[in-house]
């Protein structure tokens, strides 16, 4: 029988370690994943072979993350330089891990063999401790989780530009993100919620968008609601300041979050004008009606232009994902990219795998292949232990 070709697999599951816990009445404060008392917690009663599978036959090296950020583990995968963290900014865990496997194939350990590839599994935790996780799912917000800023902002905006915005291609310029939020007023603080929990169609976000431009015209800062959950600012200097990712800003208090530097100032108080303009306008005045939460503000995040496409080698052969932000880096490094196997989604072979075994059988292309699955990620960050638990047994599963 003539052999498969060999293939290499890059698993970028953010959010794969859980949310992260504490000991119980040791004091002995935050405790990672390596808690063993811990992981069993999280994962009792879940059917887990493929994955065990898998991580036993891996050695790991855990790594550091600059800020635990979904973004800076997806940065990393593409080969861009992590960016260093501000010295006097709030300490977070490491939250980084990777894992090197002999094997090859996928997760599953019934899926066929491909004797030459590799396995590597770059995971993240990120989530809130596990007091927090009942606040949280009590609804009760949570302000201690502040992230680590860094010292510039990684360009988020410009590479999902290129998924969302036709403007982009070719715009040399830079990209600012202006996400639609909902901040809440807790005891001391803000509490901020992103567009997906306050759930923001594109009719609404284009309309929102609309009385913002018309509300700071003219000369006021335009912008592009080019996606109901990511809005665009397009700037004509970079923006000197660091800000907070919105996936780790959301769920907690904006006041450690807020942008810092020599153009923080300007963009707070443009932050002030676009939620004067949000106060009361009719579309919020419809949602609260209905019962939804009013989007009464924006979060700047993620700006800069596109880092300089490299002469090495692409990274990738092909990636898979569903996040705009992997689709985004693969396309600024010339790698075609695919909806995630497992969605009933055709991969442009005329395949449409249920799982990780049919897109082995599928008979990818040789070479080195990036799977980016991200739904944990969302759920570890809010210590969704429900939501976590049956994403991961998705995860192995498939």
């Amino acid at each position: 029988m003539r052999a498969k070709p060999a293939i290499d697999v890059t698993l970028l599951v953010p959010g794969l370690l859980g949310p992260r816990s504490r000991r119980g009445d040791s004091g002995s404060g935050a405790a990672g994943p390596g808690d063993p008392d811990a992981a069993c917690a999280l994962v009792d009663g879940l059917d887990l072979h493929a994955l065990d599978r898998l991580l036993a036959r891996a050695g790991h090296v855990v790594e550091s993350a600059a800020d635990g950020s979904i973004e800076a583990l997806a940065f990393r995968v593409f080969g861009h330089e992590a960016r260093p963290a501000v010295r006097d900014g709030p300490d977070v865990p490491d939250t980084g891990a990777t894992f090197h496997s002999g094997i090859a194939g996928g997760p599953d350990a019934g899926a066929a063999m491909h004797p030459a590839g590799d396995v590597t599994c770059l995971a993240a935790t990120g989530g809130l401790s596990s007091e927090d996780a009942t606040r949280s799912a009590a609804g009760v917000p949570v302000t201690g989780d502040h992230p680590r800023l860094p010292r510039a902002d990684r360009p988020v905006a410009a590479i999902t530009a290129l998924v969302d915005c036709d403007a982009s291609i070719g715009r040399a310029g830079p990209w600012l993100r202006a996400d639609p939020v909902h901040l809440r007023p807790d005891v001391a603080d803000l509490v901020l919620f992103d567009a997906v929990d306050a759930g923001v169609s594109s009719e609404e976000a284009r309309a929102l968008a609309e009385i913002v431009n018309e509300a700071l015209r003219p000369g006021g800062s335009v912008i592009d609601a080019a996606h109901p959950h990511r809005w665009y600012v397009a700037l004509e200097a970079p923006a000197r300041m660091a800000t907070t990712p919105l996936s780790l800003a959301a769920g907690a208090g904006i006041s450690a979050a807020m942008p810092r530097g020599p153009d923080a100032p300007r963009w707070r108080r443009w932050m002030n004008e676009v939620q004067m303009a949000l106060h009361d306008c009719p579309v919020n005045a419809g949602r609260e009606r209905r019962g939804a939460a009013p989007i009464n503000s924006v979060w700047p995040w993620g700006g800069g232009s596109l880092p300089p496409v490299s002469a090495a080698p692409a990274p990738f052969v092909r990636a898979w994902s569903d996040d705009a932000l992997v689709r985004g880096l693969a396309r600024h490094a010339g790698v075609e990219c695919g909806a995630l196997p497992g969605d009933g989604t055709s991969l442009g072979d005329g395949a449409s795998p249920s799982d990780a075994g049919a897109w082995l059988d599928s008979a990818p292309r040789p070479g080195a292949h990036l799977i980016a699955f991200d739904a944990l990620y969302r759920a570890a960050r809010r210590s969704d232990l429900d939501g976590w638990r049956a994403g991961l047994a998705r995860f192995s599963a498939a």
